[in-house]
């Protein structure tokens, strides 16, 4: 997997992200987002849930989505994905790589007007992993967005972190990319991440619909400018 990551943020954090600093939240926050808020766009009620069996009043079981307390201990940095050939796509013309145009009222929905910095995929990753064994961090990746008869089947009591990148297909137009760790109950508060990191700042979405990603032959590095 190969592409760009966007982090959205308030005016007062932006510079500060694209400087590194990643912060997580709980997966609680996100259920909390669309139970309490109604925030649908950022928030989700079955976030980190599983399949679970459940008894019924008649001769029949029922399978239900099951929210625990558990994953309330799972802590996310959640980032929006740009993909190569999926919300990027090839433009012979400029022979550089844009954003699809389908993509972009995603974003709308997901940023409004706040603004982000901008990462290479690979240059988060190859970050994180030289503090993976130091930090509470276990995993990362793009989350998988299924019917909810194909969610995650488990045990209630158990913290998986691999139900922190499966979510309904409701919530696909959240292209959602995230590092994911698990945190013993005496330490269950926010916490940063410090990566030596250094993000392009855009003042908003719109400012991706100039947005063009080309290929260094020489280094095979990816690079992104805005025309």
């Amino acid at each position: 997997m190969n592409g760009l990551l966007i982090k959205f943020t308030d005016l007062n954090y932006v510079e500060s992200v694209s400087n590194g600093k990643i912060h997580f939240e709980s997966l609680g926050k996100y259920q909390d987002m669309e139970l309490v808020s109604g925030n649908q766009i950022q928030g989700d009620k079955f976030e980190g849930g599983i399949r679970s069996i459940m008894p019924s009043s008649g001769s029949e079981e029922v399978e239900m989505i099951v929210i625990t307390k558990e994953s309330r201990q799972t802590y996310v940095s959640c980032f929006t994905i740009l993909e190569f050939d999926k919300e990027l796509i090839w433009n012979r013309k400029s022979r550089s790589y844009q954003l699809n145009p389908v993509v972009i009222e995603d974003l709308k929905a997901i940023a409004g007007e706040r603004p982000a910095s901008i990462f290479n995929l690979l240059d988060v990753t190859k970050e994180i992993d030289k503090v993976i064994r130091l930090e509470a961090v276990r995993k990362y990746g793009r989350v998988n967005y299924v019917a909810n008869n194909k969610q995650i089947k488990g045990t209630p009591l158990v913290i998986d972190l691999n139900r922190a990148f499966i979510k309904g297909i409701e919530y696909e137009t959240q292209h959602e990319w995230r590092i994911a760790c698990a945190i013993s109950k005496d330490r269950l508060q926010p916490f940063d991440l410090n990566l030596n990191l250094s993000g392009k700042i855009i003042s908003n979405y719109k400012d991706l619909t100039t947005l063009r990603v080309k290929r260094n032959w020489l280094t095979k590095r990816y690079k992104f400018f805005f025309e």
